[in-house]
């Protein structure tokens, strides 16, 4: 599958941007339950106001899945990022990111899912400091599937821009009570690894 690329202006905002073709593939089993899937992107350019700037490049995710509980899709997700940049050009702020590595781990068992995720970060840039070898990882264990499944689904309607900031409130503060229940009978969050260098010395911690 391949999208056109893309050009959008807003002229109220003076909002413009790009972004290069997606090209992607899905190949399901027969029973239309398990999925391989890999998609790419190689550009987004996005300006606002004038002196903002958006800059991703080197998009690519690669996601083994299957249909499990209450319609939930688990499995194994990798997201790739190669850079992203952001910053202002009238007061010289400035972030970026490099190598950006995602990975993601969801597997069910009983009325049980846990959830596993893992990051790293080549270099993390602002101004004229520097994080190196950021490194994340997370599990989240023995959560209630139903409630996860529910979460994800109201989370759904975060990503319409249509709702407005009492609607949007309204919505998370729902995703944030079945997130709750989702630890109410022994869910467990773990910190498995929060680590990065900064000037030639590193720090970490982990704990649960």
């Amino acid at each position: 599958v391949v999208m056109d690329a893309l050009h959008f202006k807003d002229p109220k905002t003076s909002a413009n941007g790009y972004v290069s073709e997606l090209r992607g593939n899905a190949t399901f089993d027969k029973s239309l339950k398990k999925v391989h899937g890999v998609a790419s992107l190689s550009v987004i350019h996005i300006e606002t106001g004038h002196t903002m700037q958006l800059n991703a490049s080197d998009l690519s995710i690669v996601a083994d899945q299957t249909r499990g509980p209450f319609d939930m899709w688990v499995g194994t997700a990798e997201y790739k990022l190669g850079q992203f940049t952001l910053g202002d050009s009238a007061t010289k702020w400035h972030l970026g990111f490099d190598d950006l590595t995602s990975r993601s781990d969801i597997k069910p068992h009983g009325q049980s899912i846990d959830m596993a995720y893992d990051s790293t970060i080549k270099s993390i840039n602002w101004g004229n400091d520097r994080l190196s070898q950021v490194h994340f990882a997370m599990r989240l264990q023995n959560l209630t599937t139903k409630y996860v499944a529910s979460m994800q689904e109201k989370s759904k309607a975060l990503q319409q821009f249509k709702l407005n900031s009492t609607e949007r409130l309204a919505v998370t503060k729902n995703v944030l009570k079945d997130f709750g229940l989702a630890f109410q009978h022994g869910g467990v969050i773990e910190i498995q690894d929060l680590s990065a260098s900064y000037h030639d010395t590193r720090g970490g911690l982990n704990g649960r």
